[in-house]
């Protein structure tokens, strides 16, 4: 009995355990690159992972880093994209030597084309920072980018 008892425990646990790392976001199914792969060119597809930046306000309630100057030093230090331009929805940071600034990107679960006009010191292969926008809504945006995500190049500086 006591047997029986454990291998049904046993199980159980087993059981759990799957459905646990099933629920965490990753889909078992996405590929996940270990290393940086070759520059992307119009029309090439990948997948890349993505987690979302904003631009901290000073009058906010909270911040990811624990305060106005912390988020603004990690998310917005001089206030400027890679790209010389403002921040916006729509922008998101890339490895440059994977996807060259400019290039316009389509992400297929957000159904979105977004613009890489930036590069962040963190991102480095196959990873992208998405701008989601200034203040406490901006942040609340960041947190629900997280995870492996396909993109399509639509088109790069250097393509028609």
């Amino acid at each position: 009995m006591k047997k029986m008892i454990i291998i049904v425990v046993a199980c159980l646990v087993f059981l759990a355990a799957t459905a646990n790392s099933s629920l965490a976001g990753e889909n078992s199914k996405t590929p996940k690159p270990k290393k940086a792969m070759l520059t992307l060119k119009a029309g090439d597809t990948a997948w890349i992972y993505f987690t979302g930046y904003y631009c901290p306000e000073k009058n906010q309630s909270r911040f990811a880093n624990g305060s106005y100057e912390a988020d603004k030093a990690i998310n917005c230090p001089n206030g400027i994209t890679a790209s010389g331009k403002l921040p916006k929805r729509g922008f998101v940071s890339v490895d440059p030597s994977v996807i060259p600034l400019g290039s316009k990107i389509f992400i297929h679960e957000d159904e979105e084309i977004v613009t890489a006009e930036d590069k962040g010191g963190n991102i480095k292969g196959n990873r992208g920072d998405k701008f989601t926008g200034h203040g406490q809504r901006g942040l609340a945006e960041a947190y629900k980018v997280t995870g492996w995500k396909r993109v399509t190049v639509l088109k790069t500086d250097d393509s028609s």
